[in-house]
C-alpha cells in the first residue's frame, strides 16, 4: 500500500481518560495486549511509569510517605467516599463503552455493580456490541475466548441474559473446552468466573460438534485445569515457573466459590493466600516482574474480598503498618482516577481495576455478594410475556425508521435490535427482528461502499501531486462518489481529498494552476511540476506561495535568432517558480530579457543545452533570449577545485560534466564556481571546512574510496547545513544487520554509512553499485523497529546511482522489501504487505548542480514517531493525514503477555 508523504500517521487522536483511546460506535477496538484486569506493563518512558532504583526490589523504605496512604483503621465510610469519586469519574468519562478491555466491559461491570451505569451508556454499549457481533458474524476472537467471558460478565451485570445476543449464543462459545484452554491459564479462570456469575448451565455441544472431535466443557475440567497450573510455591503464572501475584489473585477469585465442596480447591486457595502474604511488599502493595503497580494490588484486593474481607485487616496482610487497601489508595488521584505507578498520570485500565477493587471490598464489608457473583441481579425469563403498551411503543420506534435507511440510522437500528432482545415474548417479535436485520444488512452494505471508496481514494490518488494524468482516475472516483447516497457521503474520511483533486484537475484542463496546488506546496516539502506543451513549471516545497490561481499557459515564437515566450500570467506570480522550456536554439550562453515599460530589460544569463533551458522567476509577462558570445567552460572542471576565475555575479547555468548522467538538471541557476572540494583525512571532513560553506550557495564535494578501491562522492549544500559538525564519509558494503535485512529483501545491495546520527544537512551520494540498470528503491533499515523504510526511488545507469540521505546507518537497494517488521516475521505473520518499485509511485531524486540541490518528487522516510514535528503546518496537514490507519501497538513478549487475559 502506498504511503502518502503528508498522510503519515500523524493524526492527533482524542485522548480518553488522560491518554487512553475512547472509540465511538463506528470505530474498532485497538490491538491491545492488556485483556484482563491484570497487571498492565508499560514500556519504559511512557507516561505513567516509574523506574525503580536498583536494589530496592520494588519496595519503598520503611516510613516513606505514600500519596493517599490511609491508616489501617480508616473508617469504611472514608473508603466508600473514595469509591464514590472513582465511580463518578467513570460515569463522566465512559459514556460510550466499546467492546474491549479499556473503556469497555470492565467499566460497564464496575458501574453496573455499583448502580450508576446510565441508561445512555448501557444503550451505547449494547449498540456497539450488536454492531461488533453483526460485523464479525458473532466471532469476537478466534483465539482469545476470554473475550466471550468478559462480555458475559458485563451483560450479566446489566441484567441481560447472554444466551442469545443478536441471535448469537455467546454462552455456548464456552462449551468448546479446547478453545477455552487455547489462550492459557487465564482462559479457564475467566470462563469459570463467567459461568459462575449467575450459576449458568454450560450449553451442551451438538452431536455433530462432538463428532468433529470437540470436547464438552464442564466445571470440573475448568477447576482441575486451574489446580494443575499451581506452582510449587503456591502461586500461579501466565507462563514460566515463577509465580505472579496477578495470576495468583485471579486463580483465587475463580476457585473461591468451591472451597466448601472441593478440598483440593480449598487447599489451593489457602496456599495462594500464603503466597500473596509473602509476596506483599513493605508498603502493603504488590510487585510484578516490571515493578510496583496498581493492577497487582487491585487483583489482590478483589481476591481477598472474595474469600473473606477481614483478611484485608489481618496481620498477615499488613506490612510495616500498611494494608493492601492503603497501598491501593496510594495510586488514587485527586479526581478519583487511578495511575499505573505512584505519581503517574491517570491511566484508563488502572482506573477501571481500582474501581472494581474498591467496589469488591465495599460489597464484602456490606455483606453483599462478591464482585463476580451476580446472583443478586435479576435476569428476565426468556418466556415472559411482554406488556402490550411496551410492544406498541417499540413498534412505533421501528415504524419511525425511514424506508431508505442511511448510515445516520445505524445506531438507532442496533439499539432497537438490542432493545428487542431484552423484551419478553409477543406476537410479531420475529417479524420485527427480521425487518431490523434487513435494515442492518443494508447499513452494512452502505458501510462497505463507503469504505471501498475511501480505500480507493487513498490508494489511487495523492492530493499533493494531482496532475492531468490523474483525470481518468478522478473521474472514476467521482462517479463512485455520486453513486453513494448523499447522506452517506459525509462519512467518507477522504472525501475532501477527492473533491480537492477534482477541483484541481478541472482547473488544470483550463491551463490554470489551482490555488489548492500552491496551498499544498507551501505547507509541504513536496515539489509540484506542471507539464505544458514544450515547457514545464516547477513549484518548490515549503516556499511562501500566495494561495491563488495562476494562469500557467505559455506561448512561444521566434524572430530570427531571437526566441520569445509569453506567459499569460502577466504580473507578479504567486511566488518563485522554475521554468524549463524547450527550444530550437543551439547550445551556448544567452541573455534572458523581460519586456517592461521602457523596453526589454536583461534579467540574467542562462545556458541552453540540448534544446532546453531553465530559470527561476516570480514575474510573468513576455521574455526573450538573445545569443551572447562567451567562452565555454571546461566541463571537466565542474567537480574540481573552486574556480575563482568565473564571474561571481554571473547568475547562469552551465552544462553537466560527464559523470552527471541522464536528463536531470540543476534546480536553480548558479555559478559554476560553487563546488568546493573538501580535504578528507581518514574518511573524515573537519568541522571547520563544513563551517566555511554553511549558509552559502557553495557545495562541499567529499571524495572517498571503498575497501576495493571504488571511488564515490558525497556532496552537501551550504544552505542545507543547520549546524557545522565533523562528517564521517566512510561507506562499507558490509553490515552487522545483513541477516535481518535479507529477511526483509530478496537481493539487497547493502551500504553502511559510518556517520553516527544525522549529517549536518542532506547529503547527496554518487556511487557505483552492482545492480543492473533500471529503477530501484533505496531503503533504510530501522534497527530499533526491525523494519525497512523507503527513502526514495533511484535510477541505476551504467552501474552508477545517486541519492540523498540525512543520517548514517544501514541502507540497502532493491526492487522491493517487506513492509512489516522482523518481529512480526518471527511471530509467524505470513500476510506481508510489500513495498516495491511498482507500488511506490512517488520518488524523491536529489542532484547537485552548480550551487544547488535539486529535489524532484518526494517519497518520505516513514518515521511515524516524527510526524508530530509537522505541527507547525497542522492546519493544512490535517486534511491529508491518515484518518483511518491508526497506530499499531507493539506486542510485548514474556511477562507482558499478562495483558492477554480476559
Amino acid at each position: 500500500m502506498k504511503r502518502k508523504s503528508i498522510r503519515v500517521t500523524a493524526l492527533v487522536m482524542a485522548a480518553f481518560m488522560a491518554g487512553n483511546m475512547s472509540l465511538n460506535a463506528m470505530g474498532t477496538e485497538p490491538e491491545l495486549e492488556a485483556e484482563l484486569p491484570g497487571t498492565m506493563e508499560l514500556e519504559e518512558g511512557l507516561p505513567g511509569t516509574m523506574e525503580l532504583e536498583e536494589g530496592l526490589s520494588g519496595t519503598m523504605e520503611s516510613g516513606a510517605e505514600l500519596p493517599g496512604t490511609m491508616d489501617v483503621g480508616t473508617e469504611l465510610e472514608a473508603i466508600r467516599g473514595r469509591l464514590d469519586k472513582t465511580m463518578a469519574y467513570l460515569q463522566e468519562h465512559i459514556q460510550n463503552p466499546i467492546v474491549g478491555t479499556i473503556g469497555g466491559e470492565w467499566a460497564v461491570l464496575a458501574m453496573a455493580r455499583y448502580g450508576n451505569l446510565s441508561e445512555a451508556a448501557g444503550s451505547n454499549y449494547l449498540s456497539n456490541l450488536y454492531q461488533t457481533l453483526e460485523q464479525n458474524q458473532g466471532i469476537l476472537d478466534e483465539a482469545k475466548y476470554t473475550e466471550y467471558s468478559r462480555v458475559i460478565l458485563a451483560l450479566t451485570s446489566m441484567g441481560i441474559r447472554p444466551d442469545s445476543v443478536g441471535g448469537y449464543p455467546l454462552l455456548a462459545m464456552l462449551s468448546d473446552y479446547e478453545r477455552v484452554l487455547y489462550q492459557g491459564i487465564n482462559g479457564p479462570i475467566f470462563a469459570l468466573l463467567a459461568l459462575d456469575s449467575y450459576r449458568y448451565e454450560i450449553p451442551l455441544l451438538s452431536e455433530e460438534e462432538l463428532a468433529e472431535g470437540k470436547i464438552q466443557t464442564t466445571r470440573e475440567q475448568l477447576i482441575n485445569e486451574i489446580l494443575k497450573a499451581e506452582l510449587p510455591d503456591g502461586g500461579w503464572a501466565l507462563s514460566g515457573a515463577v509465580a505472579d501475584p496477578d495470576m495468583t489473585a485471579m486463580a483465587i477469585q475463580a476457585l473461591a466459590p468451591y472451597r466448601e465442596k472441593n478440598a483440593e480447591a480449598a487447599g489451593a486457595v489457602e496456599r495462594g493466600l500464603i503466597f500473596l502474604a509473602e509476596a506483599q511488599t513493605a508498603d502493603g502493595g504488590f510487585i510484578s516482574s516490571r515493578g510496583k503497580n496498581l493492577e497487582s494490588t487491585a487483583q489482590a484486593v478483589i481476591a481477598l474480598s472474595a474469600v473473606d474481607a477481614s483478611l484485608l485487616e489481618d496481620s498477615k496482610f499488613i506490612k510495616e503498618g500498611n494494608s493492601v487497601i492503603d497501598a491501593l489508595l496510594a495510586y488514587q488521584r485527586e479526581d478519583g482516577s487511578f495511575c499505573h505507578t505512584w505519581g503517574g498520570e491517570t491511566d484508563a485500565m488502572s482506573t477501571e481495576q481500582g474501581a472494581m477493587a474498591l467496589l469488591a471490598y465495599i460489597r464484602a464489608k456490606d455483606g453483599l455478594t462478591a464482585l463476580y457473583d451476580m446472583t443478586d441481579v435479576e435476569l428476565p425469563e426468556s418466556d415472559t410475556e411482554e406488556a402490550p403498551e411496551v410492544v406498541q411503543a417499540f413498534k412505533e420506534k421501528v415504524n419511525a425508521l425511514p424506508e431508505q435507511v442511511t448510515l445516520q440510522e445505524k445506531d438507532r437500528i442496533y439499539r432497537l435490535l438490542s432493545e428487542l432482545d431484552l423484551m419478553g415474548t409477543f406476537q410479531g417479535k420475529e417479524t420485527l427482528r427480521a425487518e431490523l436485520n434487513r435494515k442492518s444488512q443494508e447499513i452494512q452494505y452502505q458501510e462497505q461502499q463507503v469504505q471501498a471508496l475511501d480505500e480507493a481514494i487513498w490508494n489511487r490518488i495523492n492530493p499533493l501531486t494531482i496532475s492531468l494524468q490523474d483525470k481518468k482516475t478522478i473521474e472514476q472516483l467521482i462517479e463512485q462518489y455520486y453513486g453513494i447516497l448523499e447522506k452517506n457521503r459525509a462519512y467518507l474520511k477522504n472525501r475532501e481529498d477527492l473533491l480537492r483533486a477534482d477541483s484541481i484537475v478541472k482547473k488544470l484542463e483550463q491551463g490554470i494552476l489551482a490555488k489548492e496546488i500552491f496551498e499544498n506546496v507551501k505547507a509541504s516539502s513536496i515539489h509540484y511540476q506542471y507539464q505544458g506543451e514544450g515547457y514545464s513549471i516547477l513549484l518548490s516545497g515549503k516556499q511562501p506561495y500566495e494561495e491563488r490561481d495562476m494562469d500557467a499557459r505559455i506561448v512561444q515564437f521566434y524572430e530570427g535568432e531571437k526566441f520569445y515566450f509569453q506567459m499569460q500570467e502577466s504580473g507578479r506570480l504567486p511566488g518563485v517558480i522554475q521554468l524549463e522550456i524547450s527550444c530550437r536554439l543551439s547550445d551556448g550562453w544567452y541573455r534572458l530579457e523581460r519586456e517592461e515599460t521602457e523596453g526589454y530589460v536583461q534579467q540574467k544569463k542562462i545556458y541552453v543545452e540540448k534544446g532546453q533551458f531553465h530559470f527561476d522567476t516570480e514575474q510573468g509577462g513576455k521574455y526573450r533570449l538573445i545569443p551572447v558570445q562567451e567562452e565555454q567552460k571546461d566541463l571537466a572542471g565542474l567537480l574540481g577545485e573552486k574556480d575563482n576565475t568565473e564571474d561571481q555575479n554571473l547568475n547562469a547555468l552551465s552544462p553537466y560534466d560527464a559523470e552527471n548522467y541522464g536528463s536531470l538538471r540543476p534546480k536553480t541557476t548558479a555559478s559554476i564556481s560553487n563546488m568546493v572540494t573538501a580535504e578528507v583525512k581518514d574518511c573524515r571532513v573537519s568541522k571547520e571546512q563544513v563551517e566555511k560553506i554553511r549558509g552559502t550557495e557553495n557545495n562541499l564535494l567529499m571524495k572517498g574510496k571503498l575497501k576495493d578501491g571504488t571511488e564515490y562522492r558525497m556532496t552537501i549544500h551550504g544552505k542545507d547545513i543547520s549546524e557545522a559538525a565533523e562528517i564521517d564519509i566512510g561507506i562499507e558494503r558490509e553490515s552487522k544487520q545483513e541477516e535481518n535485512i535479507k529477511l526483509l529483501s530478496e537481493n539487497p545491495e547493502i551500504l553502511f554509512f559510518r556517520q553516527e546520527g544525522d549529517f549536518p544537512g542532506e547529503v547527496q551520494v554518487q556511487i557505483s553499485v552492482e545492480k543492473e540498470d533500471g529503477e530501484y528503491l533505496l531503503f533504510f533499515y530501522n534497527e530499533e523497529e526491525g523494519r525497512a523504510e523507503v527513502i526514495q526511488k533511484i535510477q541505476v545507469k551504467e552501474k552508477r546511482t545517486k541519492f540523498v540521505i540525512k543520517k548514517g546507518g544501514d541502507y540497502f537497494i532493491d526492487t522491493r522489501a517487506k513492509a512489516k517488521s522482523i518481529k512480526e516475521l518471527l511471530e509467524g505473520d505470513e500476510h506481508w504487505e510489500t513495498l516495491s518499485v511498482e507500488t511506490i509511485d512517488e520518488t524523491e531524486e536529489y542532484f547537485i548542480g552548480e550551487g544547488d540541490l535539486e529535489k524532484e518528487k518526494h517519497m518520505p522516510v516513514r518515521y511515524v514517531a516524527g510526524a508530530a514535528a509537522l505541527a507547525g503546518a497542522i492546519g493544512i496537514f490535517y486534511r491529508f493525514f491518515d484518518r483511518r490507519r491508526k497506530q499499531f501497538s507493539e506486542k510485548v513478549k514474556g511477562e507482558q503477555e499478562k495483558k492477554d487475559e480476559a
